[in-house]
This record gives C-alpha cells, structure tokens and sequence, in this order.
C-alpha cells in the first residue's frame, strides 16, 4: 500500500466522522432553539442551522456510499487476483 492511498484513506475517515460531529452540533442546536422562536434572530438561526444539517447530512450519505462503493470494488479486484 502506497503513502498516498494511505492518507486518502484516513483523510476520507476523518471527514465522515467530522461530518457526523458536525450534523449533531446543527441538531442540538436545533433542539436548544424553542419551537416557537420569539426573536429574529432566534428565527434566522433555525433557518440556518436546519438548512446546515440537512446539508451535512446529504453530503455524508454521499460520502458513505461513496466509501461503501470503493470497498465493494476493492473486494471485487482482491476475488480477480486471487482467481488467477
């Protein structure tokens, strides 16, 4: 295994367990924000905090299935080798 895929791999675990980090801070901070706001700001933070956490959350499905993807092909290359 190369330096490279090395690092690429801990880079990519290491942004799936931000984003994770990241979407629970936007839900808790959803959750400390009252139902019904009463100030503006109170209001513009809901907005943004749900429209950050709907966000992250996206972009870490997308990067979970990504990963799943890069494993199935890896198994499916190391089956290959090992048929020769």
């Amino acid at each position: 295994m190369t330096q490279k895929s090395t690092s690429i791999r801990t880079k990519s675990k290491y942004n799936i367990t931000v984003l994770q980090a990241d979407v629970a801070y936007f839900d808790a901070r959803l959750t400390l924000i009252r139902p019904k706001p009463k100030t503006n700001l109170e209001v513009a933070q809901k907005k943004v905090f749900r429209f950050l956490e709907q966000y992250f959350s996206q972009c870490l499905e997308k990067m979970v299935e990504h990963k799943k993807q890069q494993l199935q092909r890896a198994k499916e290359q190391r089956k290959k080798i090992e048929n020769l």
